[in-house]
């Protein structure tokens, strides 16, 4: 999942300011619902052809040197690959049905009791920092000729749900809050957002639409990074729903402002990230409906790299 891709190489990353890193990338997942039940019953002692058995996967070409996973369909798998090749594994996600201390280490950005062997991260986990986002964004930022905000649009999940009038008056908000702004409005649609929420969106957003110097609309096939238009950006308005979208954008030390749907019953792990980031000022918290914008001062954008924080404690458990 694109989401468990950005730990992934958030965990590279980190890991490249400690020395040199080659990495392969290998599919592996589990084979359904049933697999994850087999391997929390068979624990750590399951033995490789039932791990196979309970996997798609490829193996890696030779011994590796450290073994990284991200998201549950991954846990058991990293887990069992670190131990056939007697080295250690690290693990991006909350473990479930398995002992988070197989890992020789567990990066969360929330806290998990009991689990001595974690690394508490501020923000969700990715690539992303200061420096390249300001260099991707360079040209984009050039080419509006001045302020930039930039939206992010996700959809329904994690525990939110979006209505089309909820997306047609964000638009209408945005589109005023920029003008008010003086600034130029880029946006990037996603694969949950959808057609019928794109079109609610564009029709709030009206002139705005075709005016943006930058936008990404999903459902009509447009596809690039997402990167440029966070480094371009002045402010980062993000729907809740995205811990990676919004984590980045973080991470790119820009304002940011998460917007939450009417419904909204999100996992209480994701509550206290959205609530601890905007305790520290990183991001503020607005209705999708109703956003303040723009939005008041207040924000401590990040000034330190994530992943120079990340490899200083990655150095002292590997």
């Amino acid at each position: 999942m694109p989401g468990h891709e950005a730990r992934t190489r958030g965990i590279l990353a980190a890991l490249r300011r400690l020395g040199p890193v080659e990495a392969q990338i290998l599919p592996g997942a589990l084979r359904g619902r049933w697999a994850r039940g087999v391997m929390a019953l068979a624990g750590p002692g399951a033995p490789w052809w039932l791990v196979a058995a309970c996997h798609r996967m490829e193996l890696p070409a030779g011994r590796p040197d450290l073994v990284t996973g991200a998201g549950g369909r991954t846990q058991f798998l990293a887990a069992a690959l670190a131990a056939r090749f007697g080295v250690p594994a690290l693990f991006a996600g909350l473990p479930r049905h398995i002992d988070g201390h197989r890992f020789a280490a567990v990066l969360c950005p929330y806290p998990v009791p009991g689990l001595g062997n974690l690394i508490e991260l501020e923000l969700p986990l990715s690539d992303v920092e200061p420096e390249t986002a300001r260099a991707a964004g360079a040209a984009l930022r050039a080419r509006a000729g001045g302020p930039v905000w930039t939206l992010l649009a996700g959809g329904d999940g994690a525990g939110y749900r979006y209505e089309a009038p909820e997306w047609t008056a964000l638009g209408r908000a945005v589109a005023e809050g920029a003008a008010r702004a003086g600034a130029r409005l880029c946006l990037a649609t996603s694969r949950r957002t959808g057609a019928a929420a794109e079109a609610a969106l564009r029709a709030g957003l009206g002139a705005a639409a075709g005016a943006a110097p930058a936008a990404l609309w999903w459902a009509q096939g447009d596809r690039g990074p997402v990167l440029p238009l966070i480094g371009a950006a002045d402010l980062v308005l993000v729907t809740a729903d995205s811990a990676s979208m919004i984590g980045e954008a973080v991470a790119a030390g820009r304002p940011v402002v998460a917007l939450e749907p009417a419904l909204a019953a999100p996992a209480p792990r994701h509550r206290a990230v959205l609530t601890g980031l905007a305790a520290r000022g990183r991001l503020q918290l607005m209705p999708i409906a109703r956003p303040a914008l723009p939005p008041p001062q207040g924000f401590r954008p990040v000034e330190i790299s994530p992943l120079q924080t990340l490899a200083e404690a990655l150095a002292r458990i590997l």
